[in-house]
């Protein structure tokens, strides 16, 4: 076993964190990397605390994010998002995060790979290479606030897979039920909790959870013909808007929230809800006859859809630019932890 170590900074993004680097710092041989990243965020760790890295436990805070300058002319940063296993010693390089993109962001104009920075405020093109995506980034140092717009090339031709809005897919244990899957930042699966006989605030025997999910991810990836992966496509549950109590035990109102969704981790109903979940909510609202538009009460749609989850309510906001183009809005808050040197085995 080697020791090694590598500049890095621990950032926070919205509801997750990870470990950022600059690309030049580390080896491009895929397999080496993977190592690397493994090691300095702790895994794998089968009591799920990542005790020997940096990482918390959770899939929220088991990530890692690679950032260069572009050599295209059609971005200013690039940047790679690794999603790394609490449990397995293996490395997702197909997902996004929401979340970090904003520190992503953050990081580059901190780091001086961006140019143009006037009165503390930048706005600049990044290219999310692992979901091939353009990202708008504006950045306001002063209040440590990034303003992000996702764009995907022709998203409303993929954002239902060729399959109608919803479709019924026919489940082990579970028998049948309706399924709405939408292609817009990850792949995720859309299904009522009320089928899987549970909702975000109650009390859930958590591996049984898990399990009709698992089951669920299965029968829609068979029915769509696809690779899947532990979250591919990631399932995520859903309810209309009611009173519900959050993990720090306040009421939520129903007048708060226009959609409540929530996924599972690794050992818990997740602790918050991804952004990209959050995003890909209000692309599937804005869509007739998805689970979400039918569960949903959002009106206005020149406003974001509140979606509430686990620690409170996010918001996005789909803006449809022409017939074959869509770019969701978010805004998040980020903030640099900590600078210098991860130390790993390789």
């Amino acid at each position: 076993m080697t020791k090694k170590s590598y500049p890095a900074v621990f950032m926070r993004g919205g509801g997750a964190s990870g470990l950022f680097y600059l690309a030049d710092d580390l080896p491009t041989d895929a397999a080496e990397l993977d190592k690397i990243l493994i090691s300095a965020i702790g895994s794998p760790d089968r009591y799920g605390v990542q005790l020997d890295g940096l990482g918390k436990g959770t899939t929220s805070s088991s990530k890692s994010v690679i950032v260069s300058k572009s050599k295209s002319k059609d971005y200013d940063i690039e940047y790679l998002f690794a999603q790394i296993s609490v449990e397995n010693p293996s490395v997702d390089w197909t997902r996004s995060c929401g979340n970090l993109a904003s520190a992503a962001a953050l990081f580059a104009v901190e780091e001086g790979l961006v140019d143009d920075v006037k009165n503390d405020k930048a706005k600049f093109r990044m290219h999310q290479v692992n979901r091939d995506e353009l990202i708008e980034a504006t950045v306001d140092l002063n209040e440590g606030l990034v303003r992000l717009a996702f764009y995907k090339s022709k998203m409303k031709e993929h954002m239902r897979v060729n399959f109608d809005p919803t479709i019924k897919v026919s489940v082990e244990g579970i028998g049948k039920i309706d399924v709405s899957v939408i292609d817009a930042t990850n792949l995720v699966a859309f299904v009522r909790a009320r089928d899987l006989d549970t909702k975000i605030d109650g009390i859930v025997d958590f591996l049984e959870l898990k399990d009709k999910a698992e089951k669920i991810r299965v029968a829609v990836a068979k029915a769509l013909n696809i690779q899947g992966g532990t979250t591919n496509p990631r399932i995520l549950l859903v309810e209309a808007p009611r009173d519900f109590r959050d993990r720090s035990n306040r009421i939520v109102a129903k007048n708060q929230v226009d959609i409540i969704v929530f996924a599972l981790s690794t050992h818990e109903i997740h602790a918050g809800l991804p952004m990209t979940a959050v995003m890909a909510a209000s692309v599937a609202a804005g869509i007739e006859g998805t689970i979400v538009e039918k569960e949903s009460s959002w009106k206005d749609q020149t406003k974001p859809i509140r979606v509430g989850h686990p620690s409170g309510v996010d918001g996005a906001r789909p803006i449809s630019l022409s017939d074959n183009e869509t770019a969701v809005e978010i805004v998040l808050d980020a903030r640099r932890l900590m600078s210098g040197l991860v130390h790993v085995n390789v």
